[in-house]
């Protein structure tokens, strides 16, 4: 699957799941208790690979360490997706 599958411009949200979506980065910052850095780096690059696509910047400076975390969390969204799709059909077939 080419990474062009995924992004922003392939696809459009409909209106029920465009107002949930708007609303969840809202609500993850309302949670009662923060998650942990893994956590966060993990929704962050779904909603980037959700809202953007494809990453589209350069990889930030060399000491902007929470910017570098967050750009190569966006960047293996798609990785990531992949690997659970190659899971998914060992556990259920195709």
């Amino acid at each position: 699957m080419s990474p062009d599958v995924l992004s922003k411009s392939s696809f459009s949200l409909t209106s029920p799941v465009k107002a949930e979506s708007d609303k969840a980065p809202e609500e993850v910052k309302g949670l009662k208790t923060q998650p942990s850095d893994k956590e966060m780096l993990f929704i962050h690059s779904l909603f980037k690979r959700a809202t953007v696509g494809n990453v589209n910047t350069d990889l930030p400076g060399l000491l902007d360490l929470k910017g570098k975390a967050k750009w190569a969390s966006w960047n293996s969204a798609l990785k990531t997706y992949m690997e659970k799709g190659e899971e998914l059909k060992k556990k259920h077939g195709i």
